[in-house]
């Protein structure tokens, strides 16, 4: 159902389809309600779903799922499902699964998280988190988590 407040928009090469949604910048696409609104001008990104990018920063970003990469900044970041990347501000994450990679700090690069709350919170470059709350709130460089709770809370240092 189509009502009143539903756009579609193109502009400075973007594509927006939703209430509201609008990502700034240059060859962006915004699909949902809010998707990519108040996002900080950054270009070729991708955000779809209720609040899909919102208010995010950085280039080359996709974020598929409600709220996912809500408030990331960071470039070429992936976050799909519910709040996956949400306010992760670190470069080329990968975050798959229910609140995968969410909150990881502005430092934490290269890593992925795959399966829910994986790698959620952590601090640390080049990690993989693969399990339920794999890496979880974890620090360090250069881990490997697999299966349920491997590396929660974890300081192994680097």
């Amino acid at each position: 159902m189509i009502d009143e407040n539903a756009t579609l928009e193109w502009s400075d090469d973007s594509v927006r389809i939703g209430e509201a949604g609008h990502m700034g910048g240059l060859r962006n696409i915004s699909i949902g309600q809010y998707a990519g609104k108040g996002s900080n001008g950054g270009d070729y990104n991708i955000g779809i779903g209720r609040y899909g990018g919102y208010s995010a920063g950085g280039d080359y970003n996709v974020a598929v799922g409600y709220q996912a990469g809500y408030e990331g900044g960071g470039d070429h970041n992936v976050g799909i499902s519910y709040q996956a990347g949400y306010g992760s501000d670190g470069d080329y994450n990968i975050s798959l699964g229910y609140q995968a990679g969410y909150q990881m700090s502005a430092t934490s690069d290269y890593n992925l998280c795959l399966g829910r709350n994986a790698g959620r919170s952590c601090d640390g470059d080049f990690n993989v988190f693969l399990g339920t709350h794999a890496g979880y709130d974890s620090d360090g460089e250069r881990n490997i988590y697999i299966g349920y709770q491997a590396g929660f809370e974890a300081d192994p240092g680097s």
